[in-house]
């Protein structure tokens, strides 16, 4: 949420020195757009498909960063199951995509997008899995799309 990822508009406000043209520097994942936070999250191509795959099973409707970002922001506190749904998927989601763009850049590794939804989707079902939430009709369908055992 920091914007912290080193990515070439982070390296642009370091002073890298005039011999490094940084304009020659592409997404770590679809090899297209410029290498930045935001393209990253969620403009690529890649990325893209994977959030619109995942954020169904929150009912979150945003795409961009910013959206995405305010919609946390705006309710960091709520406990309903919506929420904190929302924000394990925005977490995994941000985390693996992450990931997937070093394992690209670093060890030439590439997962298909189907195969980092269902690791996406994996990972916040074993977290809601240990979670409990209040039983409200509103919560329980949205707690219905990850198919976890009633309890």
């Amino acid at each position: 949420m920091k914007q912290k990822l080193k990515t070439q508009d982070k390296l642009k406000q370091w002073d890298v020195g005039g011999s490094i043209n940084l304009n020659l520097m592409c997404c770590g994942l679809c090899k297209h757009g410029p290498n930045s936070h935001a393209y990253l999250f969620f403009e690529c191509d890649y990325s893209s498909q994977v959030w619109n795959m995942v954020k169904p099973l929150a009912s979150l409707e945003q795409n961009s960063w910013d959206d995405i970002v305010k919609f946390l922001l705006t309710n960091w506190q709520s406990k309903t199951a919506k929420i904190v749904i929302g924000k394990l998927l925005v977490a995994a989601t941000t985390y693996m995509i992450k990931q997937e763009r070093n394992n690209r850049l670093f060890s030439l590794i590439e997962r298909p997008v189907n195969l980092l939804r269902d690791i996406i989707v994996s990972t916040v079902r074993l977290k809601l899995a240990t979670l409990k939430f209040k039983k409200r009709t509103k919560g329980m369908n949205i707690l219905d799309n990850w198919k976890l055992p009633k309890r």
